[in-house]
């Protein structure tokens, strides 16, 4: 039996989700599609704040919501410079939520996305493309400790849980993707340029990105990192940026399980 409170959440939920634009009923079936097969992997259309994009019920659970109803990055916005463009990396991109928001609130910044997903990636392109946004632009590969390939599943639930395949809750037939250090890939994509922030939000391969990338942070200034703590060691991970920048702080969500810190030089 379902209790009081999970009908509560859900249905101030379903209200908040009026500030992504969508009729009443795609609203619904993106907050209740994802237990349904038939529907699940449905693209649905949204707007937010003007700008037009897509997402399954899969991808609304997540990170959508996550970025744009519960506001989880809201506490950056008093913590980046704001006096010129800034360069984003957005590691775990899913559909491109974040970047999205980062573009409304700093219309200059360039941001490259980088998603490991083959059906979330294709998602994430046509959303760009809706944007109409020059300077964002998309990199398909799973982060990881060397070049290469890895094996990488696709939850069937939630698709900002999927990760490089390992030992956790049940997931769906893994695929091989693109894998490669982040160090590289950055020197390939914005060669000799300052990075303003690297977000992280990559399911359990935090811990093996940043250990790959020691010495090599130099020209990032801050990190926005969510720690998935029961897949990797939050203290080896927050010692990792600790050798590298001078200030780490806990940002504040709405869930008290949920890690998420920010680190600056």
């Amino acid at each position: 039996m379902v209790g009081r409170g999970v009908v509560a959440s859900t249905l101030t939920t379903l209200r908040e989700l009026r500030v992504i634009r969508a009729n009443p009923f795609v609203r619904a079936a993106a907050l209740f599609g994802r237990r349904l097969p038939w529907l699940r992997d449905r693209p649905l259309q949204f707007a937010w704040r003007g700008q037009r994009f897509r997402a399954r019920p899969i991808d609304v659970h997540g990170s959508v919501i996550s970025v744009f109803v519960l506001r989880e990055y809201d506490g950056l916005l008093a913590l980046l410079p704001n006096d010129g463009p800034l360069v984003v990396v957005d590691a775990g991109a899913n559909v491109g939520a974040f970047a999205m928001f980062i573009k409304c609130e700093f219309p200059s910044a360039q941001v490259v996305s980088v998603e490991a997903s083959p059906k979330t990636y294709a998602l994430l392109a046509d959303n760009i493309h809706r944007s109409g946004w020059a300077d964002w632009s998309a990199y398909h590969c799973a982060l990881w400790d060397h070049d290469g390939t890895v094996d990488f599943a696709d939850d069937s639930h939630a698709s900002a849980d999927s990760s490089v395949v390992g030992d956790h809750r049940a997931v769906q037939a893994g695929a091989h993707v693109p894998a490669r250090r982040l160090d590289g890939l950055i020197d390939e994509l914005l060669p000799a340029t300052r990075i303003s922030l690297l977000k992280l939000d990559i399911e359990g391969a935090e811990e093996r990105v940043l250990n790959s990338m020691r010495g090599s942070l130099s020209m990032v200034d801050s990190v926005v990192i969510e720690v998935h703590a029961q897949r990797v060691s939050e203290e080896n991970v927050l010692k990792l940026l600790g050798e590298e920048f001078t200030t780490i702080e806990r940002l504040p969500t709405t869930q008290d399980d949920e890690r998420l810190y920010f680190a600056r030089r």
